[in-house]
């Protein structure tokens, strides 16, 4: 006969009594294992648990349950299974040892096949007291089995905290390795952060603020700033480029006729103007061919 497991979602938070619509028959199967997953409880440190099933003649059968992580796994007693119909299980959670929340769920008990034939009870009490033991040992083989399972879940998961823990570490480390900046006093720098000063490039070799490379109590040398070189050739002069366009005209100065002197200037409607002082004689000025012609 094989091992049955009966998956429940169990709602902590709801008080409602849970119809999990299951029948279980006794001598069916090897054991029946309840694999009750509880909700509505985010932290289950220091939570454990009782089991209660009480029977269809009012008898109650109660047991003590391991929590793994959110989850119950209990191998239903043989004698929660003596009295066919109606089995209401009380799965009760306690916190510090104090009860925190109390749930119902119910499930069927049908006779086997053997039920209405040969009564054990009252024609072969030593056969079906052995029948009990070896099913209460294998019941408790099953839950240790349960609980190992568990253990190695736990392992594993606590593993994976630690490998996850290690990856984000490696991942920071690898970061701090590919900061590479100007030097900046305001910043605080980690051990493998990069900087550059004056030239020269530096890594941090333990966490610091405040102190400048080159100063060793923080910073080793990657590499030194290179001396300057010398002057290289001069190149090739250039080709002359290309001439401008010209310039906007800028506005007529000021003139002021003195003796002796004549002021030529072209007006803005393009002609040429000769100022001279009102007492002088006109300039001897004449145009031919297009020239100004100054006859002295």
């Amino acid at each position: 006969m094989l091992v049955e497991t009966h998956n429940i979602l169990l709602d902590v938070t709801d008080p409602r009594v849970l119809d999990t619509a299951l029948t279980l028959v006794r001598n069916d199967v090897k054991a029946n294992v309840l694999h009750i997953q509880l909700a509505g409880v985010d932290d289950w440190s220091n939570v454990t648990g009782i089991i209660k099933y009480l029977r269809s003649d009012g008898s109650c059968i109660i047991d003590d349950v391991a929590i793994t992580s959110g989850y119950v796994d209990h191998v239903v007693p043989v004698a929660a299974l003596n009295v066919a119909g109606e089995v209401r299980c009380e799965v009760a959670l306690m916190r510090d040892g104090a009860r925190a929340t109390t749930n119902q769920i119910i499930f069927t008990v049908r006779a086997d096949i053997d039920s209405d034939g040969v009564k054990a009870d009252d024609r072969f009490p030593v056969l079906e007291k052995a029948l009990e033991q070896i099913k209460e040992i294998d019941s408790v083989a099953i839950l240790n089995a349960e609980k190992e399972r568990g253990t190695a879940e736990q392992q594993r998961q606590a593993n994976e905290v630690e490998r996850q823990r290690q990856e984000e570490q490696r991942e920071a480390d690898h970061a701090e390795m590919l900061v590479w900046e100007p030097y900046d006093p305001e910043t605080q720098y980690q051990t493998n952060n990069k900087v550059s000063l004056n030239g020269s490039s530096y890594a941090c070799k333990v966490p610091c603020r405040g102190i400048m490379p080159p100063d060793d109590r923080c910073w080793v040398l990657i590499a030194a700033r290179g001396d300057k070189g010398e002057r290289g050739k001069d190149g090739k002069v250039g080709k002359t480029g290309e001439q401008g366009p010209q310039g906007l005209r800028g506005d007529s100065g000021i003139t002021t006729p003195v003796d002796g002197f004549y002021t030529l200037y072209v007006n803005d409607d393009g002609d040429l103007i000769a100022r001279y002082p009102a007492s002088a004689d006109a300039p001897p000025l004449s145009i031919r061919d297009g020239l100004l012609i100054l006859t002295v």
